[in-house]
């Protein structure tokens, strides 16, 4: 566990009588690189969904789950409007509550269709979680319960292991420093930002820097720092009426041409075309 990891990139928070967050997703998303202290579980109703964990890169289809242990650094991108799936996001104060030895605990991150189809009962506990809490019926967070139950019983029987509490120390250490990091840029993102600045911060050099940056978040330096500053662009022209290029210079973004490749990339449009609608579509 990475007991210095205090700043978060996603806050989460439970779904009212439920202890836990529950959503079923039906838009188009793309989510940069972030951690949490939840475990989280995705489970791919249709479509298909991109996703990194731990600097490893999977394409989830339908029927394929995809686990991000507590603190793992990962990303999610959909593939087209129509992917909808299933999230579910547990505390580390439930967790342990729901499994005493969680900590020891290390679920596998991608798990396939196939390798789920042998254990019926996983599908048939997300169809009746989705059921009780899209009816909410009386009693429905006792079902919804009973199903969570069942569905972390078979993933830690099944696609789990116990590892010792010191064996990803090395690990550990390299993913302290690509928080540090990313915590930088989140803080400092509208200035100018150099790959030279970023290894200098952990006092190495820029080529092992670009090795486990890469390693960890399946991105370079640059294409993170370009889609965290576009995201934040997103954000902002959620709210704001301000034009373009203001919002572009409030985000420390002064490449168009890279700033339209990554947006069109995350958001599957323009700024634009979000804004205004495809008659204006034209940049």
């Amino acid at each position: 566990m990475l007991d210095r990891w205090t700043a978060q990139h996603e806050i989460v928070d439970n779904n009212g009588e439920i202890p836990v967050y529950f959503h079923i997703n039906r838009k188009c998303h793309y989510m940069t690189m972030h951690w949490h202290e939840h475990i989280e579980m995705i489970y791919q109703l249709s479509g298909r969904m991109t996703a990194t964990a731990q600097g490893e890169q999977y394409e989830l289809k339908p029927g394929d789950m995809l686990i991000v242990n507590p603190n793992e650094l990962h990303r999610t991108i959909s593939l087209g409007a129509d992917a909808p799936y299933v999230l579910i996001q547990i505390s580390v104060q439930r967790l342990r509550e729901m499994m005493p030895a969680f900590e020891i605990v290390h679920f596998k991150n991608y798990i396939p269709a196939k390798e789920i189809s042998p254990f019926p009962e996983v599908i048939q506990a997300f169809q009746q979680m989705k059921q009780a809490y899209l009816s909410q019926d009386d009693g429905y967070t006792l079902l919804f319960m009973a199903n969570l139950y069942k569905v972390l019983y078979l993933l830690y029987r099944n696609f789990a292991y116990q590892m010792r509490p010191d064996s990803d120390e090395g690990n550990n250490r390299d993913l302290q420093r690509i928080a540090d990091v990313m915590e930088w840029i989140q803080n400092n993102y509208r200035q100018k930002l150099t790959l030279r600045e970023a290894a200098g911060l952990l006092g190495i050099s820029k080529e092992h820097f670009c090795r486990i940056f890469r390693k960890y978040t399946g991105q370079t330096f640059l294409e993170y720092l370009n889609c965290y500053r576009t995201s934040r662009f997103w954000e902002d022209m959620q709210t704001s009426g301000k034009s373009f290029t203001e919002l572009m210079e409030q985000n420390g973004i002064f490449n168009y041409k890279v700033f339209i490749q990554t947006f069109r990339q995350m958001y599957g449009k323009t700024p634009r075309e979000l804004r205004y609608g495809k008659r204006t579509s034209k940049a």
